[in-house]
């Protein structure tokens, strides 16, 4: 189970940190834009107030210059068309209105007939919006009528007369000034764009002056949130400084700093140049090494290929290199290394950087040494042993996944033949009377995991047979399951023809070829339910010939008197030399003890014929 460290916590840490700094951050930008967006309401409404007020200022301004007693002459009637109240009044608004650009028109309103209508406009006869005296003003409200009996002045804000937005200005014309009654009402239409363009005009320095203050505090944020990241990325910064001297300093690999053929020096280039696994493998401290070029610790036999290399990698041809090199320690031992060249820095061509890795390789090359002289030796082994080795399946077929070269002077197929039983199986080979025999034993050993030695014939590609020794064991899983068989099969063939010759050497006599007797008893002891019997013959006299005729005469006469004996040989009988001059008969399956007499007087005949001739006599002695 992995661990946490201090930088493993402090990382979320900081993380969660930025988030509650980018949060707050977040939530004090909105509250400063809605005091903001406040504080520039309240500036629309002085706005709206301060240009209410100018409208209204400039309407009585405008009420002067109407001539009040024109006005009370008309009637609000079409008859009010030929008067010369309404024309002095028609001209005085038509005039008000040329000279304000920012009037849309202006009209004058009374009271007839329980309806608000129009006396007169500022509109020329004959346009569009022209409207005559008397015609019902369509726009009016209720409040309309408390203008003619209180005498306030009024502002509609976007009032709609057809397709036109309008903000309008009504101001009551008294009869006199101060407290006279109320004889019309003055209307000033303004566009409504005019109006909020005039509003925003008088809002604009607010707008400026809460944008500004809204980026000042979102440029604080981000002031305050970089001035975070600048504290994190510097404890970063040193934390992975740290870092990175703690594994310059500790790595099991070399490395050091190179420039061009001398180590660089610590002092121009600062403290991490050289680690301390690099001094170990060349032997050398950072001040020792920073007056040596490499070349002049570089192994002369290594030297060429690697000044080749080196030289195509400043060149550029090659990005970066490595090879295997030997370096000269102060005591004159040399060192195998694995070294990596790679770009640092770039400067000129003459003058370049670059990083030197070093891998102290020098156990495993001598492992590998080890392995190549076992290799070797384990080829020479193969190569001259009487058989070949193998490693096959646990199967009835004893699949093949590798056997060695002697494989084909063994069996007279090729190796590539049995793997896989791609043209052969292994099992083929097998004499058929040792395969059930041979698959048994090695079940055996498999389950008690035992070695296995056996010995067996095999069938070889020319028809001849062979006799091998098989030695091998077998390959088991962790679960102890057997997973491959492993071994020798050996040439035995020699020996078992010589072990042959030597057991036919123990089992017959030299002279006659006979059986011994030893290989009698041993017939007894194996056929004990039959029913046989033993004929003795015993030529003890011919040995007394040996006095007068030699031993050669007497050895001569013994064999053909056993040529004599064995011609009485059939299925039931054998003959066997049990003495120097005793054989005996083995009979089996007789049927009558007349049938030995008989058998016992021929025998006698044959020999008397022979004996006679050499004055040595005989007896007979009936079983």
């Amino acid at each position: 189970m992995r661990k946490d460290n201090g930088t493993e916590k402090q990382r979320p840490a900081a993380g969660r940190t930025l988030n509650k700094i980018r949060i707050s951050s977040v939530i004090f930008i909105l509250i400063v834009a809605l005091l903001d967006g406040f504080y520039l309401y309240l500036e629309w409404k002085r706005c709206e107030e301060i240009v209410a007020s100018e409208a209204i200022t400039l309407a009585h301004s405008l009420q002067s210059l109407l001539h009040t007693e024109h006005i009370t002459e008309l009637k609000g009637s079409p008859a009010d068309l030929n008067t010369a109240g309404y024309n002095l009044a028609k001209e005085d608004l038509m005039r008000l209105a040329k000279n304000n650009s920012i009037i849309q028109s202006a009209y004058l309103l009374n009271e007839s007939d329980g309806n608000i209508v129009f006396l007169v406009d500022s509109e020329p006869h004959g346009s569009p919006d022209f409207s005559l005296p008397g015609e019902i003003y369509d726009a009016a409200a209720e409040n309309y009528w408390e203008l003619l009996s209180s005498g306030e002045t009024m502002i509609v804000p976007q009032a709609n007369e057809g397709s036109k937005s309008l903000v309008s200005v009504f101001v009551p014309l008294k009869e006199y000034a101060g407290d006279g009654n109320v004889i019309a009402v003055l209307g000033i239409d303004y566009r409504a764009s005019d109006w909020l363009g005039a509003i925003w005009k008088n809002l604009f320095p607010d707008i400026i002056i809460a944008a500004c203050f809204l980026m000042l505090c979102m440029s604080l944020v981000k002031i305050l949130e970089h001035h975070f990241r600048f504290k994190e990325l510097n404890r970063r910064l040193m934390y992975n400084e740290a870092l990175y001297r703690s594994i310059f300093e500790q790595a099991p690999v070399g490395i050091a700093i190179v420039n061009d053929k001398t180590f660089v020096n610590e002092s121009v280039y600062g403290r991490t140049v050289i680690n301390r696994a690099f001094e170990n493998i060349l032997g050398r401290t950072k001040e020792e090494l920073a007056g040596v070029r490499w070349p002049d610790i570089t192994h002369p036999e290594d030297l060429e290929a690697d000044l080749e290399k080196f030289n195509q990698f400043k060149a550029g041809i090659i990005r970066d290199y490595s090879m295997e090199k030997r370096f000269i320690r102060p005591d004159g031992s040399s060192v195998w290394t694995k070294m990596r060249v790679g770009r640092l820095a770039a400067g000129d061509s003459d003058n370049s950087l670059h990083l030197c890795l070093l891998e102290d390789i020098s156990e495993s090359k001598a492992i590998s040494d080890i392995l190549k002289e076992s290799e070797r030796s384990k080829t020479v082994l193969l190569s001259n042993l009487p058989g070949m080795a193998y490693r096959r399946d646990f199967d009835p077929s004893w699949t093949m996944h590798f056997i060695s070269e002697g494989c084909y002077n063994l069996t007279g197929y090729r190796p590539e033949s049995l793997i896989g039983n791609k043209e052969v199986a292994f099992n083929d080979i097998i004499s058929p009377e040792y395969r059930e025999n041979l698959w048994n034993e090695w079940k055996r050993v498999v389950e008690e995991k035992l070695p296995f030695k056996c010995e067996y014939e095999i069938k070889t590609a020319d028809g001849k047979r062979k006799w091998v020794l098989e030695m091998g064991q077998g390959v088991y899983d962790e679960q102890g399951n057997v997973v491959a068989l492993e071994g020798i099969d050996l040439d035995i063939s020699d020996r078992k023809e010589m072990e042959d010759k030597l057991r036919h050497y123990n089992d017959h006599d030299s002279l006659t070829g006979l059986l011994r007797r030893h290989c009698l008893i041993e017939r007894l002891e194996r056929d004990n339910t039959k029913k046989r019997a033993l004929v003795g013959v015993n030529l003890s006299t011919v040995q007394s010939l040996n006095a007068t005729c030699g031993f050669q005469y007497t050895q001569d006469l013994i064999k053909r008197i056993a040529g004599l004996l064995k011609q009485e040989c059939n299925k039931s009988r054998e003959l066997f030399k049990i003495y120097e001059a005793q054989f005996a008969y083995l009979i089996t399956d007789y049927k009558e003890i007349e049938e030995l007499n008989d058998f016992c007087i021929g025998v006698v005949q044959r020999l008397e014929a022979v004996l006679t001739l050499e004055r040595i006599g005989g007896r007979y002695r009936s079983p």
